[in-house]
């Protein structure tokens, strides 16, 4: 089962996704804007930010699991407790623990990091859209 497909459209709905005992995700809106330099104009995009203390299960990505793959919510339960256990220990052994095409989870300086991934950026409202070259 892909549970990042699952973290990956909930942050799409509703801006965060809480993996239960190990943290959020949340996404943030930024506008379009100029790079640093002004050369480029730069799409809508979204920024994502990984919150490890925020660990409690709200029960929202087991339910969206349980409706979806028409099981009970007890086993959606389990089933994203085994996903986090496998990214924990992934992650405790200095791996990378991947979230699918969002990004990855890793352990630096003692703490778990979220490292993006190129279309995790990405809004659904500016699917499509390239930088303009400004003169």
């Amino acid at each position: 089962m892909d549970i990042p497909y699952y973290i990956s459209e909930l942050l799409d709905d509703q801006d965060y996704a809480v993996i239960p005992g190990l943290g959020a995700l949340l996404a943030s809106y930024r506008p379009a804007g100029f790079t640093k330099d002004k050369s480029f104009l730069l799409p809508p995009s979204r920024s994502i930010a990984f919150y490890p203390e925020m660990k409690s299960n709200d029960g929202v990505l087991a339910g969206i699991i349980a409706h979806d793959q028409k099981i009970p919510l007890s086993q959606a339960s389990r089933l994203l407790e085994k996903f986090t256990s496998d990214l924990l220990f992934r992650i405790e052994k200095g791996e990378k623990a991947p979230l699918g095409t969002l990004g990855h989870l890793s352990l630096e300086a003692g703490e778990i990091r979220f490292t993006p991934e190129g279309d995790s950026l990405q809004i659904p409202e500016a699917y499509g859209l390239t930088p303009v070259a400004v003169k």
